[in-house]
């Protein structure tokens, strides 16, 4: 059984999406503390002039005392429509845009002041466009879990039942390997490699939000992740 995690994104990058189609079972992390200058609230498009981050704005004041499931974000057009304008100029010639346009609309009018929950709604909108069937649990559903960092990940191997886990590349610097193996717990590591993909504007720029990949690719996406 093969499990890896993450914390919840904002419309996430192509190397989510890996650790999700190579598990049995993916867990969306919405738990945690919120970490300034991640990619839980934030990702990035190309524009004829790069990429562009799409940033949603959080309430800092109580980033340090919240959990990311109890996190508000300012419940207001304002930045919605700001995001929405941004996708439609930099994809509104896009192969598949008009595919998702309708949809995408429907996603910033969803009204929330919770990120998690707006984060979710989302991500499942993606799975299902680009046929992921992957099993998605989120932290805050599971009980006996407990610990920070490398002792919270093992917790939720042993709770799910997993015989590896499937880490990010930054797992190196946090998780105790040993702990793992002590559990009969095999640890392997992301070395993800961006396959190139047609994109607009000149040469291919990796990194980007999973928005880019389905709007030059719509539903053979999964092919190129």
């Amino acid at each position: 059984m093969i499990v890896s995690g993450h914390q919840i994104s904002y419309i996430p990058w192509l190397p989510y999406f890996d650790k999700i189609l190579k598990s049995d079972i993916f867990v969306v992390d919405d738990v945690s503390q919120f970490e300034k200058g991640g990619y839980s609230n934030r990702n990035v498009i190309k524009t004829p002039e790069g990429g562009q981050y799409l940033t949603i704005p959080v309430n800092l004041a109580e980033y340090k005392t919240k959990r990311l499931n109890q996190l508000k974000i300012a419940n207001d057009l304002s930045w919605r429509r700001k995001h929405l304008r941004a996708i439609e100029s930099a994809y509104g010639k896009a192969r598949y845009f008009d595919k998702y346009q309708l949809n995408l609309a429907q996603l910033y009018e969803y009204s929330t002041e919770n990120l998690s929950e707006f984060c979710r709604n989302f991500f499942e909108f993606i799975l299902s466009e680009i046929t992921i069937n992957t099993k998605i649990v989120y932290a805050s559903e599971l009980k006996n879990t407990a610990g920070k960092k490398s002792d919270f990940v093992l917790s939720l191997c042993k709770n799910l039942g997993a015989t590896s886990y499937y880490a990010g590349i930054l797992g190196h610097n946090y998780l105790d390997i040993q702990k793992f193996k002590s559990c009969g717990i095999e640890v392997k590591f992301q070395d993800y490699k961006h396959k190139e993909y047609k994109q607009q504007f000149g040469g291919f720029l990796a990194g980007l939000s999973i928005l880019d990949l389905m709007m030059n690719h719509g539903s053979e996406s999964i092919k190129f992740i």
